[in-house]
């Protein structure tokens, strides 16, 4: 089965740029973005499985912890791009890209996420 990723950035241009690196990094994964957290819910809502989700938007902590949870029971990992030295409880158990971000950055998490063996399939 095909990798499903979400790029939750409100910066357009972050957003495909992201969604590109992606597309490039998976072959055959299926991109889906939204631009702001809600817009996020509503996409997962209407699907049976994520794997990785990319929280882009700084300073929005509201609605985070429950979209994590909400990645979590659909068998995701969520990836925080430009984390914290030190991860909150929302970010425990969680991937983190570095910003800004290289096509060799998101390569490189991908592939270690592929090869942790966190793919279904």
């Amino acid at each position: 089965m095909s990798p499903v990723f979400v790029v939750i950035e409100a910066d357009p241009f972050v957003r495909q740029d992201l969604s590109e690196i992606l597309q490039m990094s998976a072959e055959g994964a299926r991109i889906l973005c939204a631009e702001a957290l809600e817009d996020a819910r509503g996409l997962m809502a209407e699907i049976a499985q994520v794997d990785l989700v990319f929280f882009g938007t700084p300073g929005a902590p509201v609605g985070v912890a429950d979209l994590v949870e909400q990645v979590r029971n659909l068998g995701g990992t969520p990836v925080f791009i430009g984390g914290p030295e030190t991860p909150s409880a929302t970010e425990r158990m969680a991937l983190f890209l570095s910003s800004p971000f290289t096509n060799t950055s998101v390569a490189e998490l991908v592939a270690e996420w592929q090869n942790s063996g966190r793919i279904k399939g």
